[in-house]
């Protein structure tokens, strides 16, 4: 009994001491609280508003000034010259005298600009003429140099015959209407016979007698003539034509 008694206290005390440090295990390892888990930010998916479309605002009408441009004045036009303003005026082609010169009037019933006098001559190669003018008409001039202004002289070809060959003046001469002008058309006389061909006037159509008019000018018979003002032969009728415009001065 005294051998159980002892085995009794023995086991109580040993159980005592187990069951002490298993309660101080216990308190040594306290239950452990897992860390705190914070779920991933969740960022919610944007939201657009529906577009807002503000109601259309028209401004008011606005009238700008009247503005009146200062007058334009458009600067004076000068028309081209149309076919009806040119003319050309012809005699005959059919003259059978061969001299150096030939001589002529033209009376002018409009203001007209001369730009060139076609001649006849046989000879198909180049010829100097020379071109004189006198006021007035050609009576009593024919062999008095000192009364006649020289416009041209130039080299032509001749054309042959029955064909026109012309000369070309270098500045257009002006002759105002009401006008009696005298032409000469002179060739050296170094030429024999002469290049110049010119017909005689029929009895009836002396010297100072319209051959040929148009609305514009009138050409008048003249004399044949030897080299540079010499003999005048009267009674001739020069052979070609003469051209011009109507001459129309621009008044401002």
């Amino acid at each position: 009994m005294i051998v159980s008694r002892r085995f009794e206290i023995s086991h109580s005390i040993t159980l005592i001491l187990f069951c002490s440090r298993a309660a101080k295990e216990i308190v040594e390892a306290p239950p452990t609280k897992p860390p705190p888990t914070n779920p991933p930010p969740t960022n919610p998916p944007p939201t657009n508003p529906p577009p807002t479309n503000p109601p259309p605002t028209n401004p008011p009408p606005t009238n700008p000034p009247p503005t009146n441009p200062p007058p334009t004045i458009p600067p004076p036009t000068i028309p081209p010259p149309t076919a009806s303003l040119f003319g050309s005026l012809k005699t005959v082609m059919n003259g059978g005298i061969r001299n150096n010169g030939i001589m002529f009037e033209i009376e002018t019933k409009q203001s007209i600009r001369l730009t060139s006098i076609d001649i006849h001559t046989p000879l198909r190669e180049k010829i100097p003429v020379t071109v004189y003018t006198a006021t007035g008409g050609l009576a009593g001039k024919e062999q008095d140099s000192s009364k006649w202004n020289k416009i041209s002289s130039t080299t032509v070809m001749g054309n042959g015959d029955h064909q026109y060959t012309p000369i070309v003046l270098p500045i257009p001469l002006i002759i105002f209407a009401g006008t009696k002008l005298a032409f000469y058309v002179d060739t050296p006389s170094n030429f024999i016979p002469g290049p110049i061909r010119y017909s005689p006037s029929p009895s009836d159509a002396p010297t100072g007698s319209v051959f040929s008019e148009d609305d514009s000018v009138r050409i008048i018979v003249g004399t044949g003539n030897d080299p540079y003002f010499g003999t005048p032969y009267p009674n001739r009728i020069f052979n070609g034509q003469i051209h011009y415009a109507k001459y129309q001065p621009i008044s401002f």
